[in-house]
């Protein structure tokens, strides 16, 4: 299989001049802290260039970083595509019997937040802001009636999301309607549906979530919640009401 891009781990940053670029990681090992090296002022990149994340190319020169961006321009993800009910912890606290196959929903590219950005959260979706920490996979070339066998050939890299969620605006009728599965029904394009390149899979959540501790515990002005999966990477937003 060869590589989708022609980096192992990547990083969009700010640099000292102030320029926006592109960057693999100088570090020795697997057992590193990107973001706390970051913060601290301690990462140095490889420079690299390109129109975008998937054909940037390593230029051999090295820099310090500023700050860390997401990852990926909003401009540069066509989809976000999320996988609900796919853990079996998490489906297991919900009540919910085992699906044959994960509830399949969509969000916008415009809820990409850096790795330490601040969450705004809108008056209407503070009284049960839950957190799920998700393993998201980068879709590195356009991708439709793809193998299982073949499937990994698409994948370009893996990250760290919070797919924050207002539990009543997707669970109370009232709010969140009596019908679900909207996009994954509605969504085909002629005969298949096309995962362009540049689009995520957000994997979903494995259990342990707010809303299913007891008694349930929602995320409150100026919460801190950190994601970390191991060999892949680390986030930590600050949760901000509007």
């Amino acid at each position: 299989m060869s590589p989708v891009v022609h980096w192992k781990r990547l990083v969009r940053y700010i640099a000292e001049d102030g320029i926006v670029r592109l960057g693999e990681p100088k570090v020795g090992t697997d057992s590193f802290d990107i973001l706390k090296l970051a913060r601290e002022g301690n990462l140095t990149v490889e420079i690299l260039e390109g129109s975008s994340v998937l054909s940037a190319k390593p230029t051999g020169g090295e820099e310090k970083v500023e700050s860390l961006l997401a990852p990926l321009a909003v401009k540069e993800v066509p989809f976000v595509r999320c996988i609900g009910l796919n853990y079996k912890t998490h489906i297991l606290e919900t009540g919910r019997p085992l699906p044959t196959c994960p509830t399949i929903f969509s969000k916008p590219a415009t809820v990409i937040a850096g790795p330490t950005e601040d969450v705004p959260i809108p008056r209407i979706a503070q009284g049960q802001c839950d957190y799920e920490g998700e393993l998201t996979i980068l879709i590195g070339k356009d991708a439709k009636n793809v193998s299982e066998e073949d499937a990994l050939d698409y994948v370009a890299a893996y990250t760290v999301g919070n797919d924050v969620s207002a539990r009543d605006w997707q669970r109370e009728p009232e709010k969140a309607g009596p019908i679900p599965q909207w996009t994954f029904s509605k969504s085909f394009d002629n005969q298949g549906q096309t995962l362009q390149a540049g689009s995520l899979i957000m994997t979903g959540t494995p259990g342990g979530v707010g809303l299913f501790m007891k008694p349930p515990r929602f995320l409150k002005q100026d919460d801190e919640v950190t994601v970390e999966i191991e060999g892949t990477g680390r986030i930590s937003n600050t949760i901000q009401f509007e």
